[in-house]
């Protein structure tokens, strides 16, 4: 190669675009509730009770926080003692452009995504989505089901189907639900089973694919100071872990958020719950980072109770 064609080669490659970076996808499956409907266009007489969702972000050549999307969803029935929707769902596509905004004062987040169709999610972390409602609240579900996302590439690992399969579940075991000024608030919620047993200590079925939750955070009737806690649910049977229970501050990320410390038990680690707002909660690990869950169930709690 000749001296004057090696330094038009160079010139051409000092002005070729940078390379395109891949695109994040988010999944995750979540209540099909009036508010959601209306932002995704889905029929409000729809018979429908879940969302399946795949979410693609494509991140724009300068980083700058904005670029394409492409949202997939998946809505209809579920399937009777089965996980996921049933053969005829209805599907739908959106595509178009979106954009990093900064998360609200005391919002734990890194940001904000905004979609051109009026969804918003909060950034809880690079692994993590939750879907607010129009007013700027994260969205709350139910005890089947949160409004969190998940990235596909962290995903916790799939339990074996045979062992899923074979896996005879667990009855409801949760406790009456607790009333009056000393309670602070009642959360519920399902997460993957495996990964949250690890983080808790506690010794789970190999075929336990999903845990069911409720915590029920107590506080003193006068001062309205945190008191005690029950946890109970999958991987805790007919014998809650129960506890003192405080507010402490910051995670690596995010150093003002607060998170609710539930104290260490039966040689047990303390359990630790980044508060989204004061109706949804993310569990933490024990280097205080949001958990990621899977395409089924997320690690999000939703407050059940009318209190605070």
């Amino acid at each position: 190669m000749t001296r004057l064609a090696l330094v038009a080669l160079l010139t051409a490659a000092s002005f070729a675009a940078p390379a395109q970076p891949p695109p994040t996808v988010f999944v995750g499956s979540t209540p099909c509730d009036e508010g959601i409907r209306t932002i995704l266009a889905i029929p409000q007489a729809a018979n429908a009770e879940l969302i399946e969702w795949e979410l693609t972000l494509a991140n724009a050549v300068d980083n700058r926080g904005t670029g394409t999307y492409s949202l997939r969803y998946r809505f209809g029935a579920t399937r009777p003692n089965q996980p996921g929707l049933d053969d005829d769902a209805a599907s739908l596509e959106r595509r178009g452009t979106w954009r990093l905004e900064p998360a609200a004062r005391r919002q734990p987040a890194a940001g904000v995504v905004v979609l051109d169709n009026g969804l918003s999610l909060l950034k809880v972390s690079d692994t993590i989505l939750h879907a607010l409602a129009p007013d700027g609240s994260l969205m709350a579900g139910n005890g089947g089901w949160s409004y969190t996302l998940s990235r596909r590439d962290a995903l916790e690992a799939s339990v074996d189907t045979r062992l899923a399969a074979a896996d005879s579940g667990d009855p409801d075991r949760t406790t009456t639900r607790a009333t009056g000024e000393t309670v602070f608030g009642i959360f519920d919620g399902r997460t993957p089973c495996q990964g949250i047993a690890r983080e808790l200590g506690v010794a789970a079925r190999p075929g336990c694919w999903k845990a069911k939750w409720r915590l029920t955070l107590f506080q003193d009737a006068n001062t309205r100071q945190p008191a005690r806690y029950r946890l109970e649910g999958t991987l805790y049977g007919s014998r809650p872990r129960e506890g003192s229970w405080r507010i402490t501050r910051g995670t690596p990320a995010l150093p003002d958020a607060d998170v609710y410390e539930l104290s260490r038990t039966n040689g047990e680690p303390a359990a630790l719950l980044l508060k989204g707002d004061d109706r949804v909660l993310f569990f933490l690990d024990a280097r205080r980072r949001p958990l990621t869950g899977n395409a089924r169930n997320a690690y999000t709690l939703d407050r059940k109770s009318s209190s605070r």
